[in-house]
């Protein structure tokens, strides 16, 4: 494990904190067998090997006529065939053919010696007959044993979390279970005094809860089984008993809120009186720099920020890594696309930068991403009204309109 003291005065890069995940946290979840229609969304535990070929035979690509290259008049434009018989998908012509064309279809199995497939439209039918172009390329339109999966090969590697098209291979496969990590439990706390449940009457200085909903309905996203513990009031004994017990039956307790270095949050005195541990506090992005990583008896810890924003960019940029790590799966990097931006801006050194956008392409198709007019951490209609975060890089001092940067798209969330 990394040794990395929880400084105040240090400032985690987020490569930091992917190593320390690395180093530090191993697979929590149990290996299970589900159905393939249950495991969208789970990480993939074992590799799916393909024990047969996908396709499994020599098919058309395409509606046309499959013929034999030694049976093309080669000194001429056009060779007519007759037409001997027609395939379709799932009904495979069988057996030796003789002299001539066969009708096929797109998917059909190609009938035995033949090796080319003309399509349709660069055919002339005449009754039993068929005009097809001499001059065409051998295996033209065949999409060959194997083309997509050779028999043997590593088809999904185990690590991933499956996506639909995944579960799609498997299928092709002949799999009807896949081996995947059990979900993950996880705890999630509020913590503050100012906070309540949007079910209560709102007193002058008290807030509805919003990170709770937001962050428990990613968690669920990613397959997480959670259980919302509420909200906890600003006070380390108490917080300290619901760290504890959490411990004993969740593989991880995620707390929004309680993060900044300040004489009311309570968060890190909870964690020492609970028996655990913070490795690292304050990482160097923006919004969301205090954050923090530990363990409470083998039971992972992650604490948010409580401003909405700011909690939704450390889930994406350290909770979301230490998930997948936790479920076995392998250490994502978010998918980012490049934008160009719509705007010019200076900004701390050392320090990464995810601002809200909303996306604009121009008349070449250029995607230009224009800053939301509020920035405030705070800020939950900056959210809504925006397509994702531009990420401004981390060792520059200033971004010029113009500039590709990598964008963040909340739809892949």
């Amino acid at each position: 494990m990394i040794q990395l003291s929880p400084n105040r005065d240090r400032l985690y890069s987020l490569e930091e904190v992917r190593r320390h995940i690395a180093a530090t946290y191993g697979p929590a979840t149990k290996q299970m067998r589900r159905p393939i229609a249950d495991c969208l969304g789970a990480i993939l535990r074992a590799d799916v090997r393909a024990q047969m070929a996908v396709p499994g035979h020599d098919n058309s690509a395409v509606d046309g006529y499959a013929v034999r290259q030694r049976d093309l008049v080669s000194d001429a434009a056009v060779t007519t065939l007759p037409v001997i018989g027609h395939a379709a998908a799932g009904h495979p012509l069988m057996g030796s053919l003789g002299w001539g064309a066969v009708q096929i279809f797109t998917g059909a199995v190609m009938p035995a010696d033949f090796d080319t497939v003309v399509m349709s439209e660069d055919s002339t039918r005449r009754g039993r007959a068929v005009s097809v172009p001499s001059r065409i390329r051998c295996g033209a339109n065949v999409r060959p044993a194997g083309e997509d999966v050779p028999t043997g090969t590593v088809a999904l590697r185990a690590g991933r979390r499956l996506r639909a098209a995944d579960l799609g291979m498997a299928a092709a496969l002949g799999r009807r279970t896949l081996a995947v990590s059990a979900p993950l439990r996880v705890a999630i706390i509020s913590n503050g005094d100012e906070l309540i449940d949007s079910d209560a009457p709102r007193r002058v200085g008290q807030a509805y809860d919003s990170n709770r909903v937001m962050l428990s309905a990613l968690l669920k996203q990613l397959g997480a089984v959670v259980t919302d513990l509420g909200i906890y009031r600003d006070e380390s004994k108490t917080l300290a008993k619901a760290f504890s017990i959490s411990s004993r039956k969740h593989d991880l307790i995620l707390v929004t809120g309680g993060m900044s270095v300040g004489q009311e949050d309570h968060v890190r005195q909870a964690m020492t009186k609970a028996g655990g541990r913070i490795d690292l506090w304050r990482i160097a992005i923006k919004p969301g720099r205090p954050a923090a990583l530990g363990q409470i008896k083998g039971c992972a810890f992650v604490g948010l920020p409580g401003n909405p924003v700011a909690s939704l960019v450390t889930f994406i940029t350290i909770a979301r890594p230490l998930i997948d790590q936790l479920c076995g799966g392998d250490l994502m990097r978010a998918p980012l696309a490049q934008v160009m931006l719509g705007f010019s801006l200076r900004k701390k050194i050392n320090r990464q930068e995810f601002v809200r956008v909303r996306l604009e392409h121009d008349a070449k198709g250029r995607p230009w991403a224009h800053r939301y007019p509020s920035q405030g951490a705070g800020m939950l209609s900056s959210l809504v009204a925006s397509d994702g975060f531009a990420i401004l890089p981390r060792d520059a001092m200033k971004v010029r309109k113009g500039q590709w940067v990598d964008f963040l798209s909340f739809d892949e969330r």
